[in-house]
């Protein structure tokens, strides 16, 4: 990442999230994307992420949401429930 305000920008967020999410050290990682504004709002970021328990072969977050139309085209994936997903992280 060569632009140093989106790099600190990036390094913030992913400080932020780690704290509320309370995991562990071990084999989850965070996932981070930085979007141009999804409502064409010049100089807007859209900022999105995910877990991934590798463990657990799932991806979280630490919100409720719908990821069947993100993971709708892919094989073999099926959604998990809210509880397990949630019990697992």
């Amino acid at each position: 990442m060569y632009d140093t305000n989106e790099h600190q920008e990036i390094e913030h967020f992913a400080s932020h999230m780690l704290a509320c999410s309370e995991l562990e050290d071990g084999d989850d990682d965070l996932v981070l994307e930085v979007r141009d504004d999804e409502d064409g709002r010049e100089g807007y970021k859209t900022w999105c992420y995910y877990f991934v328990s590798h463990t657990n072969k799932v991806i979280f977050w630490l919100e409720k949401y719908n990821a069947s139309q993100m993971i709708a085209e892919v094989k073999g994936i099926k959604p998990a429930d809210e509880k397990s997903c949630l019990s697992e992280s």
